[in-house]
């Protein structure tokens, strides 16, 4: 059995897919995992059968590529942008996509709750109960008490340089490293739902208030509580010069760091702040102190989000119950909805609910990968110049005709999958390192079991047992 892993945005997502290879290699040894920097082996003409690709989203956009893959190969697939409850009309009918879910080597879709459920359209939930599965998300597994030391190293960074930690956490669409304006072209062209289009494009108008009233608080936050460190932390998707632009001139024990996944920075936090991010969840479980500030309702998440720790829209009210609640040791009792997130401290951590799924359903599956075909890719000169050479007049037209550029997309001159600029692509997985992924599995007690890993390219690495 083979299977291949995408890694598509590193911080967020190496360390729970590594825990999911983990498990998977310890039940059973003939097992070989493909570890790629995001989806080549969906893009690449490698020769491949009866693989299982392990996807993050089912997005309308990938939609031809996933069917072509389907024909001689399998896909399962958890999806990493945070459970449906609070998603955008729009984002829930992109991804909860029926055309791929009915396929025949379509067979699962890890869910992060049982109230997920509620957003699959009854006929594809009727016609598919042994594919939707409640598995809950690996991350939330290093969460357990057991599995933190996996962050040893990035809480011990964060205990060397800060102290008192308030972390603020971003989660919007705002200074990103791809434009706001091509980002909405991006949407028109691959969301078909046009009310959910229609209400995405009204949130960019509402949510701004929220993203500077975020801003604003966390300076006030910071000249209010000296002794505390405010962290601001961007989202993955944010470009950290814009951000830090849009703060201007900050106090000094304000930082704006995107360094590491979230759960180390929460972990060593004592007040978690946020506006609609989906890592309250990590503040929820590991029960911090949680104020939640969004001026504006009427954009896309509505009250969603606000249920857990201190709502405000007022900021002077937010910092006046901030003042009281700051040396309490005491927390508002937050009930926890395990519909929304499956988690269970004692139970099977969701990567092992995933790995025991994959290994019943595909043990005795004969899988076949060749990589021959890759290395005509750089044997081609020509299609290499070329491509280079469009890619030059692709930034040089968007640095320099920006409007032109919008133009060039908008009506479909281009096609919107070119739209994406080299920096947003390297925002998103700079580097993987065979480091990297040996540290990782060294923190693991597996004095009785081996993990080998193999470089196949600066793209592709494998993972396997002896």
């Amino acid at each position: 059995m083979i299977i291949n892993i995408p890694i598509e945005v590193k911080d967020r997502e190496l360390h729970s897919k590594l825990l999911i290879c983990y498990h998977l290699l310890k039940r059973e040894k003939k097992i070989k995992i493909v570890l790629t920097k995001s989806n080549i082996l969906l893009d690449e003409k490698i020769n491949k059968k009866n693989i299982v690709y392990f996807e993050k989203s089912l997005s309308s956009h990938k939609q031809i590529l996933q069917k072509k893959l389907l024909k001689e190969n399998f896909i399962i697939n958890l999806d990493e942008e945070g459970p449906f409850y609070h998603w955008p009309i729009a984002f829930k009918k992109n991804r909860i996509n029926s055309k791929i879910i009915n396929k025949k080597n379509f067979k699962y879709f890890f869910i992060w709750g049982s109230n997920e459920k509620f957003f699959f359209n009854k006929n594809l939930l009727k016609n598919n109960k042994q594919k939707i599965v409640i598995s809950g998300h690996p991350k939330f597994d290093y969460l357990k008490k057991k599995n933190r030391k996996f962050f040893s190293k990035e809480i011990k960074f964060i205990d060397r340089n800060f102290k008192n930690i308030i972390l603020i956490s971003s989660s919007f669409f705002y200074d990103t490293v791809i434009d706001e304006d091509l980002y909405k072209i991006y949407i028109r062209d691959t969301i078909k739902d046009k009310k959910g289009v229609e209400q995405f494009f009204k949130n960019f108008n509402y949510d701004f208030e929220n993203y500077v009233g975020l801003i604003n608080l966390s300076k006030k936050i910071a000249k209010k509580f000296k002794n505390h460190t405010i962290i601001f932390r961007p989202h993955p998707r944010q470009d950290i010069n814009k951000v830090k632009n849009r703060f201007g001139k900050i106090p000094k024990n304000l930082k704006i760091i995107y360094k590491f996944t979230s759960s180390p920075w929460i972990i060593k936090s004592n007040i978690y702040v946020h506006s609609h991010c989906a890592t309250v969840y990590e503040a929820l479980l590991l029960k911090k102190k949680i104020f939640c500030f969004r001026p504006n309702l009427k954009m896309m998440y509505e009250k969603k989000l606000t249920e857990y720790g201190e709502f405000y829209q007022d900021e002077n009210k937010l910092i006046e119950k901030l003042s009281k609640q700051i040396n309490k040791k005491k927390i508002k009792n937050n009930i926890f909805n395990s519909k929304i997130i499956h988690f269970d401290e004692k139970g099977l951590d969701s990567s092992e609910i995933i790995a025991k799924k994959i290994i019943q359903k595909f043990r005795k599956v004969k899988s076949e990968i060749k990589y021959n075909k890759i290395s005509e890719k750089k044997r081609s000169y020509i299609k290499y110049f070329i491509f280079s050479l469009l890619s030059i007049l692709k930034g040089f037209l968007y640095n320099n005709f920006k409007i032109f550029y919008l133009f060039l997309f908008r009506y479909s001159i281009i096609k919107s999958k070119y739209i994406f600029t080299k920096d947003y692509k390297k925002n998103k997985i700079k580097s993987l390192q065979i480091s990297e992924i040996n540290n990782f599995f060294k923190k693991i007690d597996n004095s009785n079991l081996k993990i080998y890993c193999k470089k196949i390219n600066e793209k592709i690495f494998e993972i396997y047992r002896k």
